[in-house]
């Protein structure tokens, strides 16, 4: 990706995602192509799969995972994604949406990282409240980091050949505040495994006002006996 992306959330659902999807997705939840689906599944090894819940499907489209939800009158959800990348719908019981959320999905669900414009909807449909988890302040009277991640995903893509937006040995992505310079930096984490119960990783820490690379660490951490089904 050799520019910056001003408006993220468009991009990458253009980039990864059927145009139909990204316009129409934010609107309703579709319960006609969810039954239509449903009719041609199965529970496993096939195009559309249930796992054996009638309330959920599964299917591949322009090389992404789609999944939908749906329980009458209680809840409705739609799922795309793309590597770690993921946008998520959520609709109200008369099916309109009702929030609209995108991670980047880790290993470690603690260490996910939102991004985008996370929008809140009345029943009705209309839109009452956003955050723009790309601009929000890292806490009071501290701003953002300059960088945004996707910034940081070129850089650390380019420098050690890490793609965090696709490879599932992504741990972590974090911002902090370095003591010493009073910045808000990124690290992120690389899974290198969790034999005998310690758990190995590496770090990579980029300057958030920069987008330059900081350092590199490797960690071991003792997890309890019997290691952690969940980091």
């Amino acid at each position: 990706m050799k520019f910056r992306i001003k408006n993220s959330s468009t991009f990458i659902c253009l980039l990864f995602f059927n145009i139909y999807y990204c316009q129409n997705e934010e609107k309703e939840f579709n319960v006609s192509r969810f039954k239509e689906l449903l009719s041609k599944s199965c529970p496993y090894n096939c195009e559309v799969e249930t796992y054996s819940n009638n309330n959920f499907i599964r299917f591949n489209r322009n090389d992404s995972l789609i999944t939908m939800e749906y329980e009458k009158d209680n809840f409705a959800r739609t799922t795309f994604e793309k590597g770690n990348y993921s946008i998520s719908y959520q609709y109200h019981s008369n099916l309109k949406i009702k929030s609209k959320n995108e991670y980047i999905y880790a290993i470690s669900r603690s260490r996910s990282f939102q991004v985008g414009i996370e929008k809140n909807y009345d029943e009705q449909g209309n839109l009452i409240s956003s955050i723009n988890w790309e601009t929000l302040p890292y806490d009071e009277n501290i701003s953002a980091p300059k960088k945004n991640i996707w910034e940081i995903a070129k850089e650390i893509n380019h420098d050690f050949n890490f793609d965090i937006l696709n490879d599932k040995s992504l741990f972590g992505i974090v911002l902090f505040q370095d003591k010493k310079t009073g910045k808000v930096n990124y690290t992120i984490s690389k899974f290198l495994g969790d034999d005998n119960d310690i758990l190995k990783f590496e770090t990579y820490e980029y300057d958030g006002e920069n987008g330059k690379f900081v350092k590199h660490e490797k960690k071991e951490v003792k997890l309890p006996k019997g290691g952690l089904i969940h980091y």
